[in-house]
């Protein structure tokens, strides 16, 4: 069950929002193997039973100052979340909650007649992870805290009121936790640290023929650090894998949209896109590296919509 709340309250050039969403999931799964085959036995069964619950809140407020010049938003978002996995032979329960205070302000002087637009924000991010994995009569347990701080840039001119060119600079973090399917109890309660990204990109938006042609390119490259991986963490045992930060990538591509009004009524359009994404380093257990093994998957180099 989802249910989520959102209030708006303007004032003059201040606008106030609050989203409000809870969540809330109870499950049951059963799976018999190849029951039948072995009469009355089954290869084997597995079941499960999952509760979850979450809740989250965002204020933000939302304003212009001088003359319209400034265009900003200020802030907070809070998160929390509990569950339970009660499976046939481990337990395993976590405690999430998150915390954040973000803000963005664009500036778009009268010197250049309102059209360079300079824009800058920050995010404030803090999470904990609480982990508790319970494997027949043993049990280890994880507790893990979390910060960044991830700001972004952003330059925009307007040649004229249809054409706008732009260059975006911008971090960004993912947080650190524990993987509940960890090869060992040791594993499980190390856990795994954040990883971080540091994107570029530039491009251009566009409106042509009174508006009946539309005409958007952006390219961008994105600078991957710490990735968390699934991949072999016993030297020996090919069949051991957990999730480690083991990993470096770049991502690179460009976006072209194309969307025509021929007629009233009548829009034809065609989206295509190029995208080069490679794992530059992975570190396995025996400190070798083996990004050559590695691809990213659902990331096709060419892909089109018309």
């Amino acid at each position: 069950m989802l249910g989520w709340m959102s209030y708006v309250i303007a004032v003059s050039l201040l606008t106030l929002r609050s989203i409000t969403a809870h969540r809330t999931l109870d499950t049951f799964q059963n799976q018999n193997y190849h029951a039948g085959i072995l009469g009355p036995f089954p290869l084997f069964a597995t079941s499960s039973m999952i509760d979850q619950k979450q809740f989250s809140e965002e204020v933000n407020l939302i304003g212009k100052a001088f003359d319209e010049q400034l265009n900003y938003i200020v802030g907070g978002y809070y998160f929390r979340e509990k569950a339970e996995n009660r499976q046939t032979n481990s337990l395993q329960t976590t405690r999430n909650r998150s915390l954040a205070f973000f803000g963005q302000a664009t500036w778009s002087p009268e010197t250049f007649d309102r059209r360079l637009h300079l824009t800058a924000g920050v995010r404030w991010s803090k999470d904990k992870r609480e982990a508790r994995l319970t494997q027949g009569p043993q049990t280890a347990a994880g507790d893990k805290s979390f910060s960044d701080v991830s700001p972004a840039f952003i330059l925009a001119y307007d040649f004229s009121k249809d054409v706008n060119v732009y260059a975006k600079v911008a971090w960004g973090y993912k947080t650190g936790g524990f993987n509940t399917r960890a090869s060992s109890l040791t594993r499980f309660s190390e856990g795994f640290a954040p990883e971080t990204l540091i994107s570029y990109e530039a491009g251009l938006k566009s409106e042509w023929l009174d508006r009946r042609l539309r005409v958007n390119l952006a390219s961008f490259i994105s600078k991957y650090d710490d990735i968390q991986v699934n991949i072999q963490s016993d030297p020996v045992d090919i069949t051991i894998v957990d999730v480690l930060n083991a990993g470096k990538a770049t991502i690179w591509g460009s976006e072209l949209d194309i969307r025509m009004l021929p007629a009233d009524g009548l829009s034809i359009g065609i989206t295509y896109a190029y995208l080069h994404p490679r794992y530059d380093r992975i570190i396995n257990a025996a400190g070798q590296d083996v990004a050559d093994n590695f691809r990213f998957v659902n990331s096709p180099a060419h892909s089109a919509i018309a």
